[in-house]
C-alpha cells in the first residue's frame, strides 16, 4: 500500500528514509497555533489529527495511508514549538541544561484512505543536553534550521549533536518521528 507522509518535517522524512520507507509527499495546510490543549501530550495528537483531516479531505479516497505527525518539546513544564523569533531560539538553546531532559513528545495519526480505518499513537522521548557554547547557539541561529523544529533544536545536525549528553527513548523521536510507533500504526491501519 502506498505511504502518504503529510508533513513538511526534514526529520520526519529523514527517519522514514533511513529506515527504507517508500513514500510521497504532501503538506497538510493548518493553522497549528489554532490548537490548543493544556495537556501537552495531547496536543501533538491533536494537531497531527486536523493535519489528517485537512488531507483525508483533500486527497479522498484511494488505496495510501497517509501518515501525519507533530512533535512539541517541553522544558521544566513551558511548552516550547518552533523558536518565533532570534531572541526565543538563543533563550531556548542557552537555557538547556545537562541535568534536565527537554522532553520530545509527538503524536502520530495514521489513515487508511481506503477504508478511512484510523489509528493513532504516542511517543515521548528525553535529550539532554550538554551546555551549548554561546558561539555554537549563533552559529545555530545564523543557519536557520532550527526555527523549523519544536524546541529549537536539532539533534541532528552536525552543529548541535556533539552537546546531546544522553537520549532516554527512541532517537528517531527526537528527530520527529518515533519509528517503532509509526511502523506499528502503519501496520494497523493498514489491516
Amino acid at each position: 500500500m502506498k505511504i502518504i507522509l503529510g508533513s513538511q518535517s526534514q526529520g520526519r522524512r529523514q527517519v522514514l528514509t533511513d529506515a527504507g520507507v517508500e513514500f510521497e509527499l504532501v503538506r497538510a495546510d493548518i493553522d497549528e497555533k489554532a490548537v490548543r490543549h493544556d495537556d501537552y501530550e495531547k496536543l501533538p495528537l491533536l494537531i497531527a489529527a486536523a493535519k489528517a483531516d485537512e488531507l483525508t479531505a483533500r486527497l479522498g479516497r484511494q488505496d495510501a495511508l497517509l501518515l501525519t505527525a507533530d512533535t512539541v518539546v517541553t522544558y521544566k513544564g513551558e511548552l516550547r514549538e518552533k523558536p518565533a523569533s532570534e531572541a526565543q531560539a538563543r533563550t531556548f538553546l542557552a537555557s538547556y541544561e545537562p541535568e534536565t531532559p527537554a522532553w520530545v513528545n509527538t503524536g502520530i495519526v495514521v489513515t487508511n484512505l481506503a477504508s478511512g480505518k484510523r489509528v493513532q499513537g504516542f511517543g515521548k522521548s528525553a535529550v539532554f543536553f550538554k551546555k551549548i557554547p554561546t558561539d555554537v547557539i549563533g552559529q545555530a541561529i545564523a543557519d536557520g534550521y532550527i526555527f523549523n523544529c519544536a524546541g529549537g533544536f536539532a539533534i541532528e545536525t552536525e552543529l548541535l549533536s556533539p552537546y546531546v549528553a544522553r537520549i532516554e527513548g527512541e532517537s528517531s523521536g527526537i528527530v520527529g518521528l518515533p519509528l517503532s510507533v509509526a511502523q506499528r500504526l502503519l501496520t494497523e491501519a493498514a489491516a
